[in-house]
Formats: structure tokens, C-alpha cells, sequence
């Protein structure tokens, strides 16, 4: 659902190793260290509206 509503986050999966063939259905949280993902993601969309953290 994230890269789907988020494409610009799939090069951030691939970065960390994460095939969405394999692990598409995993919540982050089922990931062994989701803060570094999170992070990730969250720097790749920071660019959009409201998406910045306050």
C-alpha cells in the first residue's frame, strides 16, 4: 500500500533489500529494524504537502 500510494518509497524499500514480490504484504512493523525503513520513507515524502513532521 505504501509504494502503491507512495511510488517515490519503492526506491527506498529496494535500498534496504525489501522485494515487494516477497514482503509486499508485511507491515513494517513485522520488519526486523523498521525505524531505519521508516526513516527512509519518511525522508522520500517529505516533499509532499502535510507530509512533513511537525
Amino acid at each position: 500500500m505504501i509504494a502503491r500510494d507512495f511510488p517515490e518509497t519503492l526506491a527506498e524499500f529496494q535500498a534496504h533489500g525489501v522485494s515487494l514480490e516477497h514482503f509486499g504484504d508485511r507491515t513494517l512493523q513485522e520488519f526486523e529494524d523498521p525505524e531505519e525503513i521508516l526513516d527512509d520513507l519518511e525522508a522520500s515524502t517529505a516533499w509532499r504537502p502535510g507530509s512533513a513532521s511537525a
